[in-house]
This record gives C-alpha cells, sequence and structure tokens, in this order.
C-alpha cells in the first residue's frame, strides 16, 4: 500500500486530506466544510422558496389586474409615483397571501394602503388569500357607497 492510498479528496471543497484523521469524516476535511455544504443546502431551499412565493405573487397580481380591468403595477409598487399592486382607473389594490390559516393586518399596513391611493385618487382595496380563500379589505365608507346607503 503507498502513502497515496491514505489521502482522499473533499467532496465539499476539493483539498486532499488524509482519511480517519481526527476532525475528518469519510467524506468531508473538516466539520466547516460539512457545515458549508449544509448551509449550501439550506440556502438553495430557501431561494428555491423565495423563488416559488415571488412567482405566486405576480399571478396573484395579475389575475387582480386582469379581474379589475387594470395592470400589474412592475415592481409591486417599489417605484415612486405608484404603489399597489394592481390598479385600475378607479382601484388600487394591495395584494397578500398567506398559507398560514391566518393573516394579520395592522393599522400602519392600510395606513400606507390608503394613503398611496388617495395620492393616486384612487379607491384602496387589500385583496387578502388564506390558504385559497380570497377576502377584499376596503373602507367601510366605500362599503356602504357600493350598497347605495347614505352615511
Amino acid at each position: 500500500m503507498s502513502g497515496s492510498d491514505y489521502w482522499t479528496k473533499c467532496l465539499q471543497c476539493g483539498k486532499r486530506f488524509i482519511e480517519g484523521m481526527p476532525g475528518t469524516t469519510s467524506v468531508s476535511c473538516s466539520y466547516k466544510c460539512t457545515k458549508a455544504a449544509k448551509d449550501a443546502n439550506r440556502d438553495e431551499t430557501k431561494a428555491k422558496e423565495i423563488s416559488r412565493r415571488i412567482h405566486k405573487s405576480r399571478k396573484q397580481e395579475a389575475e387582480i389586474a386582469q379581474q379589475i380591468g387594470g395592470r400589474r403595477v412592475v415592481g409591486s409598487g417599489c417605484l415612486p409615483g405608484v404603489k399597489g399592486d394592481s390598479i385600475s382607473p378607479d382601484l388600487l389594490v394591495e395584494a397578500k397571501f398567506t398559507e398560514a390559516e391566518q393573516y394579520r393586518l395592522t393599522q400602519t399596513e392600510w395606513r400606507k394602503v390608503a394613503i398611496s391611493a388617495a395620492i393616486n385618487q384612487r379607491t384602496p382595496v387589500m385583496q387578502i388569500d388564506i390558504q385559497g380563500t380570497k377576502l377584499a379589505v376596503l373602507a367601510w365608507d366605500y362599503f356602504l357607497e357600493l350598497q347605495g346607503v347614505d352615511e
């Protein structure tokens, strides 16, 4: 048996190491390489989840835009001037979705949507999709107006 028979190549970083040395495994030169591989795997899984959520969000925004006779806002409202996710001549819609059993809507979140809509002279609406159940959140005054009720 020659001296090179004891050496192996780390599958994580490519360095050569002596198999069986303390701190090594049969495929990795150190704990750090094993941890780095696990972290990279975790990061890849997280990136796939983020990509899936972005795709779902864009699909939701496009569906809303088509349903209200408007358009999807490029960048989901991150550009100055036009906020919201989908807009029509009358409405500014902010879209949210969750796969959880609940969604927590805060006063601050609603206020941002309402201010953006007011600046753009539109009515604020939020579509919240909770596990496939789609809900519309709108100001009570607007709801009464839709019902033809005078305040």
